[in-house]
């Protein structure tokens, strides 16, 4: 007999959610090549991040593990507002139906048009 009951839970913990900072995500590590620790999941984060010594903005892609991860990516903008929009974008049009991760070049593929890539930091 499916268990229905779980894959509603299932949905409920890798959904998409808006985080005090950005959004934040479980996904199955899949194809990208980025140690997970033998859990099978990345916990994306997704933020705005203000510099304030340098009063620069920037967009911030990160990608947690229980070890707290090394993989990631920044992009600078003009200002809150805009990395504001850029997170949301992102967020929503890249990673929001994403159930695993794909390999880290076809993961830059799509985020090109953002203008942002991600690698080992």
């Amino acid at each position: 007999m499916t268990r229905y009951e779980d894959f509603n839970k299932l949905r409920e913990l890798f959904k998409l959610i808006k985080i005090d900072r950005g959004y934040s995500k479980f996904i199955q590590t899949g194809d990208l090549d980025f140690y997970d620790y033998g859990t099978g999941f990345i916990d994306l984060q997704i933020f705005p991040v203000y510099d304030i010594q340098n009063n620069k903005h920037y967009v911030r892609i990160w990608f947690g593990t229980i070890d707290d991860g090394d993989f990631g990516g920044w992009k600078e903008v003009d200002n809150k507002e805009k990395a504001d929009k850029l997170v949301d974008k992102i967020a929503n049009e890249v990673f929001k139906d994403m159930v695993a991760f794909p390999t880290k070049k076809l993961l830059n593929i799509l985020l090109r048009k953002y203008g942002i890539s991600v690698d080992y930091e």
